[in-house]
């Protein structure tokens, strides 16, 4: 008998555990879009995690709850907010649209209804909802009536018609009169506004985007049919944080790290809002190798002996060389990569090196500790600039060598220069004590590859874009080496075309008059003109720069130009002339 109440109770709980199933099925069907409304109120709260608060409370309920009261009290606070827009499921007329940040309002309803209240901030979006399940307060009083009818089956037979007539008085003196409340749902929205649209962009994309540190975004947005709209970032940028025009453009001139930017505009019964992603990348990373006689950690040498500094560097713009105590030969800005002597140390010394970039600086250090005592080992030389040489240490006897030195200058100087892409430059070079040297060059250069004579001089046509660095390496007869190397910048001077009216990119002027058109361009070779309306002075082939007069212009007008370089590249230009 246990066993069998148990299972009982079991089935039971399934049949209870199936009807609130089919309860939960029936009231998502009933608010038709709450899958989509409920990743809507997802978004908007990812949007913004603490910037901005909102607190929703409806009879005094911050969730879910039910109810046989007809009358609600909704009541509302945004903290951090700027503009608040409410909307329910179904909709109601009087609760549908913009609010202020703080309020109560009290409604009826005559149905189960989900109540939202939708904030920006500065920071973003923050949404909340409460769902007011109505319960009808005639089907709760016909309950009892339905069970005494069932207990009374027998006796309502016989006494049919009587029967049908005591029911209809008692239903008629069981249900209150009750005013019937219909929805007040809004009109139709095509009789009574247009609807709402939004374009919104960041450097004309409409999704997520990377960007280097250095660069500027440039935000455009245009919105149609809303009564205002608000900017949010996330984290929150300070150029783009507050009410802003339904439609313009915003350049932002560097981010410090990747945000997202929104857009939130309000309208009768709504709002409409757009978001993108903005990630800060930083290309080609900084790589810095540092090396004491191939050693990358401590080294110990002998008293007044020397090490050999080797370095190289990746995506680079300087790098420079400092030492405590201060060393001459290791001091100021060296090339990106390269070998260089320090010789007859008689202190421990920390060398250091630091490079960097636009984006990122890396420093390093070795230390190099003397130790008394032992023979020094011998130390070719690497200096750049000039001077080297062979030397023993302390106990090595007086045997030496004559040094080999390589000096390499850059149009005369020692570098580093700066240039234009497009230009020329001298490379000179004199060693002492050198039997051969070959160069090299970073990018590729063929007149500066293979071997060289010990001294010489010859141009070289920079088409490369960059940083480029020169190298060269000579030998004596003993096998011992020199290198040297010089760095240049060389600027890439962009390609383009510039068309003008009257001085401006767009002019307005008075109907009928005559308007001055000048262009130039640089890196083209040919330029085609077109305009709208057509205008023959303006079409056909044009020299790559130049100027004429047009007009007279009656109405309003645009010009363009497209040229083309060696490569088949297409450059274009407009300028837009308006008639008053």
């Amino acid at each position: 008998m246990e066993l069998e109440n148990k299972k009982n109770k079991i089935d039971k709980t399934i049949i209870l555990g199936g009807l609130l199933l089919i309860l939960f099925l029936f009231f998502s069907i009933a608010s038709k879009s709450q899958i989509v409304k409920n990743f809507r109120l997802y978004l908007a709260n990812i949007l913004n995690p603490y910037n901005s608060t909102l607190e929703l409370k409806i009879n005094d309920h911050l969730h879910n709850f039910e109810t046989e009261d007809n009358e609600v009290i909704i009541e509302w606070k945004g903290v951090n907010v700027v503009l608040c827009v409410a909307s329910s499921v179904p909709e109601i007329k009087e609760w549908v649209g913009e609010k202020d940040i703080k309020g109560e309002e009290r409604l009826f309803i005559n149905t189960s209804t989900t109540f939202i209240m939708t904030c920006a901030g500065p920071g973003g979006l923050v949404s909340k909802e409460i769902s007011v399940n109505l319960i009808s307060k005639e089907k709760a009083e016909i309950k009892p009536l339905f069970k005494k009818i069932e207990f009374k089956k027998a006796e309502e037979k016989e006494k049919k018609t009587t029967s049908k007539v005591v029911t209809a008085k008692t239903v008629k003196k069981i249900t209150p009169s009750v005013k019937k409340l219909v929805p007040s749902v809004a009109p139709d929205k095509k009789q009574t506004s247009l609807n709402p649209s939004l374009i919104f962009k960041i450097n004309n994309s409409e999704k997520e985007i990377n960007v280097k540190p250095d660069e500027k975004i440039t935000i455009s947005w245009e919105a149609q049919n809303v009564n205002k709209c608000l900017a949010f970032s996330q984290p929150i940028n300070s150029d783009w944080n507050n009410l802003i025009n339904l439609k313009g453009t915003k350049t932002i001139e560097k981010l410090g790290q990747s945000t997202t930017f929104g857009i939130f505009c309000t309208y009768e019964r709504g709002y409409i809002t757009k978001n993108i992603m903005v990630n800060i990348y930083i290309p080609n990373p900084l790589k810095v190798e540092f090396k004491a006689n191939d050693q990358a950690d401590k080294v110990f040498i002998p008293y007044n002996s020397g090490v050999v500094l080797s370095w190289n560097s990746e995506n680079s713009e300087k790098c420079e060389a400092f030492s405590n105590p201060e060393i001459e030969n290791w001091k100021g800005e060296i090339p990106f990569s390269g070998k260089r002597s320090i010789l007859n140390l008689t202190k421990d010394t920390r060398f250091s090196i630091k490079c960097s970039n636009k984006y990122q600086t890396i420093e390093k250090y070795i230390e190099v500790k003397i130790v008394f005592g032992g023979g020094g080992g011998r130390i070719t030389s690497m200096t750049t600039g000039g001077t080297s040489g062979t030397t023993n240490g302390s106990n090595a006897g007086s045997t030496s060598t004559l040094a080999i030195s390589v000096n390499l200058k850059i149009n005369n100087q020692e570098g580093p220069i700066t240039v234009n892409k497009g230009d020329s430059v001298t490379l000179s070079w004199q060693s002492t004590n050198a039997r051969q040297c070959t160069v090299s060059a970073s990018p590729y250069y063929p007149e500066w590859s293979g071997f060289k004579e010990p001294q010489g001089s010859i141009n070289i046509y920079l088409n490369k874009a960059g940083t480029t660095t020169f190298s060269i390496s000579c030998i004596d007869e003993n096998g011992n080496d020199a290198v040297d190397q010089v760095i240049v910048y060389v600027r890439e001077v962009n390609k383009f075309v510039d068309l003008k009216v009257n001085g401006l990119d767009n002019v307005r002027i008075p109907r009928g008059n005559i308007v001055n058109v000048r262009w130039n361009s640089y890196g083209v070779i040919s330029c085609t003109v077109s305009s709208s309306p057509y205008l023959e002075e303006w079409s056909g082939v044009k020299q790559t720069s130049g100027e004429t007069n047009l007009g007279p212009i009656n109405e309003k007008t645009t010009l363009s130009i497209s040229c083309i370089d060696e490569q088949g590249n297409g450059f274009v230009d407009q300028a837009i002339i308006d008639v008053e």
